[in-house]
């Protein structure tokens, strides 16, 4: 000690180190904290119900594969063309795709409303942006069929990470006509390398320190596994991909990949003006329209096509 007290040099780089240390423990300790809050937060149950909106409806509940009790509502349509699956993003809730539930019911659809696990009304677990929400869209899937909910066409339409949820999916849901992905990432380790370079931090060296945080944090799930644009090649049905222009969570480069990705036929809704989530309410009356109207489009097309569902 005596002999950096005794150079000033030394002391300067000692002190320095001492500082870096420490800076780098609370570093780390934000990353953790952030990951854990991502993955671990519960999201709570839903607020309003579809009697809200003139819908009628019903309870369900479901297990998946790993012992997941799920929770979710079944609206019927009379004289039904289709039926539509819908997975919303991480931390939404059931109730917040009421607004859509409403239209697509109005154009003749059944549709299915679920929370995963973690969210709402359905067991804990951990949220892991797809790769055991799988498991959760399959569970729901085959329930729907067993108690005749599944009539018509059947649709599955994704947000966010229901996007890549509903991709990832694919290959194992059989029968499906058409897929709805709208703002999903096509790698889930791009779209996390983005929001850490949104906060003008270095990718290479955090990126690890956060792969890290979520393995542990969510039990085995690694973000470097969790790459829809992959297992959309497996989907041999119409394909609509849905993108915002101005979307600051999942940048348009994610929309324009899984489209690319994507097999014929296939269909690319651009929206220059929107950021992420496009929901169809918040937008002004034109890009209302516009965005309800490609959807529409979407499943009168699906609607129209005799062939069988994905295999």
């Amino acid at each position: 000690m005596g002999l950096i007290q005794n150079h000033p040099v030394l002391t300067a780089v000692a002190v320095v180190v001492i500082l870096l240390v420490i800076a780098g423990a609370f570093f780390f300790a934000f990353v953790w904290r952030t990951i854990g809050l991502m993955v671990g937060a519960r999201v709570p149950a839903h607020t309003v119900t579809p009697d809200a909106f003139g819908l009628p409806y019903a309870d369900f509940a479901c297990e998946t594969a790993d012992g997941i009790n799920l929770h979710g509502w079944y609206i019927p349509c009379e004289n039904t063309r289709a039926t539509v699956l819908m997975l919303n993003g991480d931390r939404g809730e059931r109730d917040g795709l009421l607004g859509h539930a409403r239209f697509l019911h109005e154009a003749g659809c059944s549709v299915i409303l679920f929370d995963y696990r973690h969210h709402g009304e359905s067991d804990d677990d951990a949220i892991t942006y797809g790769a055991r929400e799988v498991l959760d869209a399959e569970a729901v899937l085959a329930h729907a069929r067993a108690n005749d909910m599944v009539r018509g066409k059947l649709v599955v339409f994704g947000i966010s990470m229901g996007a890549a949820t509903a991709a990832l999916a694919a290959p194992e849901m059989e029968g499906v006509d058409g897929y709805i992905l709208s703002c999903g990432y096509a790698r889930f380790s791009d779209a996390m390398k983005g929001h850490i370079q949104g906060m003008l931090l270095p990718a290479p060296v955090v990126y690890p320190i956060t792969r890290m945080a979520f393995r542990v944090q969510t039990g085995g799930a690694d973000p470097g596994d969790i790459n829809p644009v992959e297992s959309i090649d497996d989907v041999h049905v119409p394909v609509l991909i849905i993108q915002g222009g101005r979307d600051q969570t999942i940048h348009e480069s994610h929309g324009d990949a899984l489209y690319e990705a994507a097999n014929e036929p296939k269909t690319y809704a651009y929206f220059p003006e929107a950021d992420h989530i496009i929901v169809w309410d918040e937008l002004d009356e034109i890009r209302n329209e516009r965005y309800k109207s490609e959807i529409i489009s979407f499943i009168d097309s699906v609607c129209e096509n005799g062939g069988e569902g994905n295999e």
